[in-house]
Protein backbone atom coordinates (compact mmCIF):
# COMPACT_ATOMS: atom_id res chain seq x y z
CA UNK A 1 0.00 0.00 0.00
CA UNK A 2 1.58 3.35 -0.98
CA UNK A 3 0.55 6.79 0.50
CA UNK A 4 -0.05 9.80 -1.48
CA UNK A 5 -0.18 13.58 -0.14
CA UNK A 6 -3.35 15.43 -1.30
CA UNK A 7 -3.20 19.49 -1.61
CA UNK A 8 -4.68 20.23 1.66
CA UNK A 9 -1.74 18.53 3.21
CA UNK A 10 -3.30 15.58 4.15
CA UNK A 11 -2.69 11.64 2.82
CA UNK A 12 -4.54 9.68 1.27
CA UNK A 13 -3.86 5.92 0.97
CA UNK A 14 -3.44 4.39 -2.56
CA UNK A 15 -4.41 0.68 -2.81
CA UNK A 16 -2.64 -1.30 -5.38
CA UNK A 17 -5.11 -4.19 -7.17
CA UNK A 18 -2.72 -6.98 -5.42
CA UNK A 19 -3.39 -5.70 -2.21
CA UNK A 20 -7.45 -5.70 -2.81
CA UNK A 21 -7.51 -9.15 -4.05
CA UNK A 22 -5.08 -10.47 -0.80
CA UNK A 23 -7.89 -8.82 1.67
CA UNK A 24 -10.29 -10.47 0.01
CA UNK A 25 -8.82 -13.62 -0.02
CA UNK A 26 -8.39 -13.18 3.70
CA UNK A 27 -12.08 -12.00 4.21
CA UNK A 28 -13.10 -15.48 2.47
CA UNK A 29 -11.07 -17.54 4.07
CA UNK A 30 -12.15 -16.00 7.43
CA UNK A 31 -15.58 -16.48 6.80
CA UNK A 32 -15.51 -20.11 5.75
CA UNK A 33 -13.39 -20.74 9.15
CA UNK A 34 -16.42 -19.27 10.85
CA UNK A 35 -18.96 -21.01 8.88
CA UNK A 36 -16.90 -24.22 9.25
CA UNK A 37 -16.69 -23.66 13.00
CA UNK A 38 -20.55 -22.49 13.35
CA UNK A 39 -21.50 -25.95 11.39
CA UNK A 40 -19.26 -27.85 13.68
CA UNK A 41 -20.58 -26.05 17.15
CA UNK A 42 -24.52 -27.09 15.37
CA UNK A 43 -23.30 -30.69 14.94
CA UNK A 44 -22.26 -31.09 18.27
CA UNK A 45 -24.98 -29.97 19.37
CA UNK A 46 -27.46 -32.54 17.22
CA UNK A 47 -25.40 -35.37 18.47
CA UNK A 48 -25.27 -33.82 21.93
CA UNK A 49 -29.26 -33.77 21.91
CA UNK A 50 -29.37 -37.28 19.89
CA UNK A 51 -27.38 -38.73 22.99
CA UNK A 52 -28.90 -37.32 25.71
CA UNK A 53 -32.06 -38.02 24.11
CA UNK A 54 -31.63 -41.56 23.90
CA UNK A 55 -30.82 -41.63 27.83
CA UNK A 56 -33.92 -39.85 29.06
CA UNK A 57 -35.70 -42.58 26.96
CA UNK A 58 -34.15 -44.97 28.91
CA UNK A 59 -34.92 -43.02 32.05
CA UNK A 60 -38.34 -42.94 31.51
CA UNK A 61 -39.06 -46.18 30.68
CA UNK A 62 -36.88 -47.77 32.96
CA UNK A 63 -38.62 -45.91 35.99
CA UNK A 64 -42.26 -47.20 34.31
CA UNK A 65 -40.84 -50.37 34.31
CA UNK A 66 -39.94 -49.87 38.08
CA UNK A 67 -42.97 -48.64 39.09
CA UNK A 68 -45.02 -51.65 37.37
CA UNK A 69 -43.24 -54.10 38.79
CA UNK A 70 -43.32 -52.02 42.64
CA UNK A 71 -47.36 -52.43 42.05
CA UNK A 72 -47.04 -55.85 41.16
CA UNK A 73 -45.19 -57.18 44.49
CA UNK A 74 -47.85 -55.26 46.63
CA UNK A 75 -50.71 -56.67 44.89
CA UNK A 76 -49.38 -60.41 45.42
CA UNK A 77 -48.80 -59.62 48.98
CA UNK A 78 -52.28 -58.13 49.09
CA UNK A 79 -53.73 -61.14 47.48
CA UNK A 80 -52.15 -63.52 49.92
CA UNK A 81 -52.95 -62.03 53.05
CA UNK A 82 -56.49 -62.17 51.59
CA UNK A 83 -56.05 -66.03 50.56
CA UNK A 84 -54.78 -66.78 53.76
CA UNK A 85 -57.75 -64.82 55.65
CA UNK A 86 -60.65 -66.68 53.14
CA UNK A 87 -58.88 -69.72 54.01
CA UNK A 88 -59.38 -69.28 57.91
CA UNK A 89 -62.64 -69.03 57.40
CA UNK A 90 -62.99 -72.59 55.75
CA UNK A 91 -62.08 -74.20 58.82
CA UNK A 92 -64.05 -76.35 59.55
CA UNK A 93 -63.45 -74.89 63.56
CA UNK A 94 -64.58 -71.31 62.10
CA UNK A 95 -68.44 -71.54 62.96
CA UNK A 96 -71.27 -69.50 60.87
CA UNK A 97 -70.55 -66.33 62.16
CA UNK A 98 -66.88 -64.81 61.90
CA UNK A 99 -64.86 -63.09 64.79
CA UNK A 100 -65.33 -59.63 63.42
CA UNK A 101 -62.82 -57.93 65.63
CA UNK A 102 -60.08 -60.16 64.56
CA UNK A 103 -60.78 -60.07 60.81
CA UNK A 104 -61.24 -56.67 60.45
CA UNK A 105 -57.72 -55.85 61.99
CA UNK A 106 -56.38 -58.38 59.48
CA UNK A 107 -58.11 -56.43 56.90
CA UNK A 108 -56.31 -53.08 58.77
CA UNK A 109 -52.96 -53.95 57.95
CA UNK A 110 -54.12 -55.22 54.56
CA UNK A 111 -55.13 -51.96 53.83
CA UNK A 112 -51.96 -50.19 55.68
CA UNK A 113 -49.64 -52.09 53.09
CA UNK A 114 -51.80 -51.27 49.82
CA UNK A 115 -52.23 -47.43 50.80
CA UNK A 116 -48.91 -47.12 51.87
CA UNK A 117 -47.33 -44.47 49.67
CA UNK A 118 -44.39 -46.72 48.39
CA UNK A 119 -46.87 -49.30 47.51
CA UNK A 120 -47.79 -48.15 43.76
CA UNK A 121 -51.42 -48.33 44.55
CA UNK A 122 -54.13 -45.91 44.43
CA UNK A 123 -57.58 -46.42 46.12
CA UNK A 124 -58.84 -49.14 43.79
CA UNK A 125 -55.85 -51.36 44.01
CA UNK A 126 -54.79 -49.96 40.67
CA UNK A 127 -51.55 -49.02 39.49
CA UNK A 128 -50.72 -45.35 40.52
CA UNK A 129 -48.31 -43.94 37.79
CA UNK A 130 -46.67 -40.86 38.74
CA UNK A 131 -46.77 -39.39 35.65
CA UNK A 132 -50.51 -40.06 34.55
CA UNK A 133 -52.04 -39.52 37.69
CA UNK A 134 -56.13 -40.43 37.14
CA UNK A 135 -59.64 -39.38 39.01
CA UNK A 136 -62.04 -42.10 39.70
CA UNK A 137 -65.62 -41.42 40.39
CA UNK A 138 -68.99 -43.81 40.78
CA UNK A 139 -72.68 -43.41 40.16
CA UNK A 140 -74.73 -43.56 43.36
CA UNK A 141 -75.63 -47.40 44.68
CA UNK A 142 -79.61 -47.16 43.57
CA UNK A 143 -78.87 -45.66 40.03
CA UNK A 144 -79.22 -48.43 37.43
CA UNK A 145 -77.80 -48.35 33.56
CA UNK A 146 -77.33 -51.65 33.10
CA UNK A 147 -80.20 -54.13 33.59
CA UNK A 148 -82.43 -54.54 30.49
CA UNK A 149 -85.46 -51.83 29.91
CA UNK A 150 -88.66 -53.14 27.54
CA UNK A 151 -88.17 -50.10 25.36
CA UNK A 152 -85.36 -48.07 23.94
CA UNK A 153 -84.17 -45.39 26.13
CA UNK A 154 -82.19 -41.75 25.26
CA UNK A 155 -80.41 -40.40 28.15
CA UNK A 156 -78.65 -36.96 28.18
CA UNK A 157 -76.09 -36.09 30.79
CA UNK A 158 -74.77 -32.65 31.57
CA UNK A 159 -71.75 -32.31 33.53
CA UNK A 160 -72.13 -28.85 35.47
CA UNK A 161 -70.39 -26.48 34.49
CA UNK A 162 -67.85 -27.72 32.28
CA UNK A 163 -70.20 -27.52 29.62
CA UNK A 164 -69.52 -31.09 28.20
CA UNK A 165 -72.13 -33.52 27.88
CA UNK A 166 -72.96 -37.55 27.11
CA UNK A 167 -76.04 -39.01 24.98
CA UNK A 168 -76.50 -42.01 26.08
CA UNK A 169 -79.16 -44.76 23.72
CA UNK A 170 -79.90 -47.95 25.60
CA UNK A 171 -81.72 -50.52 23.40
CA UNK A 172 -84.62 -52.36 24.35
CA UNK A 173 -84.10 -55.37 26.14
CA UNK A 174 -80.57 -55.29 25.84
CA UNK A 175 -78.57 -56.62 28.64
CA UNK A 176 -75.81 -55.78 31.08
CA UNK A 177 -73.07 -56.70 28.80
CA UNK A 178 -74.70 -54.62 25.77
CA UNK A 179 -75.67 -51.17 28.16
CA UNK A 180 -72.12 -51.33 29.68
CA UNK A 181 -70.69 -50.81 26.14
CA UNK A 182 -73.09 -48.67 25.03
CA UNK A 183 -72.09 -46.32 27.88
CA UNK A 184 -68.32 -46.93 26.86
CA UNK A 185 -69.21 -45.30 23.27
CA UNK A 186 -70.74 -42.57 24.43
CA UNK A 187 -68.46 -41.67 27.20
CA UNK A 188 -65.17 -42.40 25.04
CA UNK A 189 -65.05 -38.75 22.93
CA UNK A 190 -65.30 -37.12 26.28
CA UNK A 191 -61.49 -39.22 27.42
CA UNK A 192 -63.49 -40.94 29.85
CA UNK A 193 -63.52 -44.57 30.21
CA UNK A 194 -66.26 -46.47 32.06
CA UNK A 195 -66.09 -49.75 34.00
CA UNK A 196 -67.62 -51.76 36.81
CA UNK A 197 -66.17 -51.51 40.06
CA UNK A 198 -65.71 -54.11 42.78
CA UNK A 199 -69.47 -53.59 44.18
CA UNK A 200 -70.77 -53.78 40.30
CA UNK A 201 -71.58 -50.08 40.13
CA UNK A 202 -70.65 -48.04 37.37
CA UNK A 203 -67.10 -45.93 37.43
CA UNK A 204 -65.97 -43.39 35.52
CA UNK A 205 -62.27 -42.98 34.93
CA UNK A 206 -60.21 -40.00 33.24
CA UNK A 207 -56.96 -38.57 33.96
CA UNK A 208 -56.25 -35.12 35.50
CA UNK A 209 -56.62 -33.34 31.96
CA UNK A 210 -60.29 -34.84 31.35
CA UNK A 211 -61.50 -35.58 34.57
CA UNK A 212 -63.61 -31.82 35.43
CA UNK A 213 -66.69 -33.21 34.42
CA UNK A 214 -66.31 -36.15 36.81
CA UNK A 215 -66.07 -33.09 39.59
CA UNK A 216 -69.19 -31.74 39.48
CA UNK A 217 -72.97 -32.51 40.14
CA UNK A 218 -74.30 -33.78 36.85
CA UNK A 219 -78.18 -33.29 35.55
CA UNK A 220 -79.69 -36.18 33.56
CA UNK A 221 -82.63 -35.85 31.51
CA UNK A 222 -84.45 -38.61 28.79
CA UNK A 223 -87.43 -40.31 27.53
CA UNK A 224 -87.84 -44.01 28.81
CA UNK A 225 -88.40 -46.12 32.33
CA UNK A 226 -85.01 -44.89 34.14
CA UNK A 227 -85.73 -41.31 33.69
CA UNK A 228 -89.24 -39.87 32.62
CA UNK A 229 -89.37 -37.55 30.07
CA UNK A 230 -89.39 -33.82 31.24
CA UNK A 231 -88.35 -34.27 34.94
CA UNK A 232 -84.41 -33.60 35.32
CA UNK A 233 -82.42 -35.23 38.06
CA UNK A 234 -79.38 -34.33 39.54
CA UNK A 235 -76.52 -37.05 40.21
CA UNK A 236 -73.74 -36.51 42.31
CA UNK A 237 -71.12 -39.14 42.09
CA UNK A 238 -68.94 -40.07 44.60
CA UNK A 239 -65.21 -41.56 44.94
CA UNK A 240 -65.45 -44.98 45.78
CA UNK A 241 -64.31 -46.80 48.51
CA UNK A 242 -61.14 -49.12 48.89
CA UNK A 243 -61.91 -52.48 47.91
CA UNK A 244 -60.86 -53.80 51.52
CA UNK A 245 -62.94 -50.92 53.46
CA UNK A 246 -65.84 -52.83 51.63
CA UNK A 247 -65.07 -56.07 53.28
CA UNK A 248 -65.05 -54.70 56.97
CA UNK A 249 -68.29 -53.09 55.58
CA UNK A 250 -69.70 -56.76 55.59
CA UNK A 251 -68.11 -57.99 58.63
CA UNK A 252 -70.37 -55.12 60.36
CA UNK A 253 -73.38 -55.55 58.41
CA UNK A 254 -73.82 -59.48 57.92
CA UNK A 255 -70.80 -61.13 59.52
CA UNK A 256 -71.56 -64.43 57.62
CA UNK A 257 -68.36 -66.78 56.49
CA UNK A 258 -70.34 -67.40 53.15
CA UNK A 259 -70.90 -63.51 52.04
CA UNK A 260 -67.24 -62.68 53.11
CA UNK A 261 -65.82 -65.21 51.39
CA UNK A 262 -68.06 -64.54 47.98
CA UNK A 263 -66.61 -60.54 48.07
CA UNK A 264 -62.86 -61.77 49.12
CA UNK A 265 -63.40 -63.87 45.78
CA UNK A 266 -64.14 -60.55 44.20
CA UNK A 267 -61.71 -58.18 45.56
CA UNK A 268 -58.90 -61.08 44.46
CA UNK A 269 -60.59 -61.70 40.86
CA UNK A 270 -60.02 -57.80 40.20
CA UNK A 271 -56.13 -58.23 41.48
CA UNK A 272 -55.90 -61.02 39.05
CA UNK A 273 -57.05 -58.51 35.89
CA UNK A 274 -54.85 -56.02 37.55
CA UNK A 275 -52.38 -58.54 37.68
CA UNK A 276 -52.24 -59.68 33.89
CA UNK A 277 -52.65 -56.02 32.64
CA UNK A 278 -49.15 -55.48 35.02
CA UNK A 279 -47.81 -58.40 33.79
CA UNK A 280 -48.18 -57.72 30.35
CA UNK A 281 -46.75 -53.89 30.34
CA UNK A 282 -44.16 -55.46 31.97
CA UNK A 283 -42.83 -57.56 29.31
CA UNK A 284 -43.73 -54.67 26.92
CA UNK A 285 -41.40 -52.11 28.68
CA UNK A 286 -38.58 -55.04 28.95
CA UNK A 287 -38.73 -55.48 24.89
CA UNK A 288 -38.78 -51.91 24.49
CA UNK A 289 -35.48 -51.30 27.35
CA UNK A 290 -33.69 -53.91 25.80
CA UNK A 291 -33.92 -52.25 22.01
CA UNK A 292 -32.85 -49.09 23.87
CA UNK A 293 -30.16 -50.07 25.43
CA UNK A 294 -29.04 -52.57 22.35
CA UNK A 295 -29.17 -49.21 20.64
CA UNK A 296 -26.83 -47.24 23.12
CA UNK A 297 -23.82 -49.29 22.73
CA UNK A 298 -23.02 -46.18 20.28
CA UNK A 299 -24.63 -43.47 22.70
CA UNK A 300 -22.42 -44.55 25.57
CA UNK A 301 -19.34 -43.99 23.35
CA UNK A 302 -20.93 -40.98 22.23
CA UNK A 303 -21.33 -39.86 26.24
CA UNK A 304 -17.92 -40.48 27.26
CA UNK A 305 -16.92 -37.94 24.13
CA UNK A 306 -19.06 -35.67 25.31
CA UNK A 307 -18.00 -35.70 28.67
CA UNK A 308 -14.43 -35.39 27.49
CA UNK A 309 -15.57 -32.84 25.65
CA UNK A 310 -17.49 -30.53 28.07
CA UNK A 311 -14.43 -31.42 30.48
CA UNK A 312 -12.17 -29.37 28.28
CA UNK A 313 -14.76 -26.75 27.63
CA UNK A 314 -15.47 -26.35 31.35
CA UNK A 315 -11.42 -25.41 31.79
CA UNK A 316 -12.11 -22.04 29.32
CA UNK A 317 -12.74 -19.20 30.97
CA UNK A 318 -16.01 -16.77 30.18
CA UNK A 319 -19.60 -16.98 29.64
CA UNK A 320 -19.03 -20.36 27.56
CA UNK A 321 -17.76 -22.22 30.45
CA UNK A 322 -20.74 -20.81 32.53
CA UNK A 323 -22.81 -22.04 30.00
CA UNK A 324 -21.23 -25.81 30.04
CA UNK A 325 -21.89 -26.34 33.70
CA UNK A 326 -25.01 -25.08 33.67
CA UNK A 327 -25.95 -27.78 30.70
CA UNK A 328 -23.47 -30.69 32.82
CA UNK A 329 -25.80 -29.85 35.74
CA UNK A 330 -29.07 -30.83 33.59
CA UNK A 331 -27.34 -33.66 32.43
CA UNK A 332 -26.33 -34.93 35.26
CA UNK A 333 -29.86 -34.93 36.98
CA UNK A 334 -31.02 -36.51 34.57
CA UNK A 335 -28.45 -39.21 34.79
CA UNK A 336 -28.79 -39.17 38.71
CA UNK A 337 -32.62 -39.84 38.23
CA UNK A 338 -32.07 -42.54 35.52
CA UNK A 339 -29.70 -44.53 38.17
CA UNK A 340 -32.23 -43.84 40.98
CA UNK A 341 -34.88 -45.61 39.48
CA UNK A 342 -32.82 -48.32 37.39
CA UNK A 343 -34.70 -51.77 38.47
CA UNK A 344 -32.03 -53.96 39.93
Amino acid sequence: MQIQPTSTGGITPVVNSTETAATERLSGVVAETQKARHQSLRNGQGQQFKVLSKWSQLADVSKALAENENAERTLKRVYAGLEKLRQQTEHPAVVQDLNPSKTRTDLHELKRMATHPASGLDNQLEPKYSGNPIVVRQLPEKMDFLSARPMTEKIQLMMGRSGQYAQIELSANAGPDENLQALKQAFAPLNIQVQLGNQQRLQFIADTAHAWPLKEPWVMVGEGVRVAAGNPVSVTLSEPEHPLDGLSNILNKTPVKEVFQEHIRQVQGHIREVLRTLVSQSQALRSELQQIQMAGVESAQDMRALSESVAGSMNASGAKAVAVVMSQANVTRNLVSFSLHKPV
